[in-house]
């Protein structure tokens, strides 16, 4: 087995205060055999201080014929073709604090770093920005005190 790739994925993990990762490695698997003994593929890391759970695990095998197996956290033994791939996803881990608390430039920076979606800046965060990426600051203010009314009714 030799690794084919590996690479960190940012926009799928919990919103918080602060920043997250979510490491994916994809595999080339020979002819032989393979057997996985993983965890965390059942219950999502959870966020802290206010912030939003992440997501668990996966474990693939794409076949050679292009077809995907899910699989679970412990795999047997089993046999594997020339040409298959194990996508091994690591758990996100979840956010840590109040994503509505993160400082609205920062969350701008993090977007511009392709670590954050636009549809995850405005949902999360409750910050908007022009097509330009300028900071729309009335705007982001009105939204924050609309999401931060909206969690305290649900709770409540």
């Amino acid at each position: 087995m030799s690794i084919d790739q590996t690479e960190i994925d940012y926009l799928v993990v919990g919103s918080g205060s602060a920043a997250r990762m979510h490491r994916i490695v994809t595999s080339d698997l020979g002819p032989g055999g393979a057997s996985v003994e993983g965890e965390g593929h059942e219950f999502a890391p959870w966020g802290l201080a206010g912030g939003k759970p992440g997501e668990p695990a996966e474990l693939r095998l794409i076949r050679h014929n292009g077809g995907i197996d899910r699989l679970p956290s412990k795999v047997p033994h089993m046999q594997i073709r020339a040409g298959e791939k194990f996508v091994c996803v690591g758990p996100a881990g979840g956010g840590y604090g109040d994503p509505l608390l993160r400082d609205p430039a920062h969350v701008l920076d993090d977007v511009a770093d392709g670590l954050v979606s636009r549809e995850a800046a405005r949902d999360d965060y409750g910050v908007i920005y022009t097509v330009a990426r300028v900071l729309d600051d009335s705007a982001s203010a009105s939204l924050r005190a609309e999401q931060g009314a909206a969690r305290i009714a649900a709770e409540g």
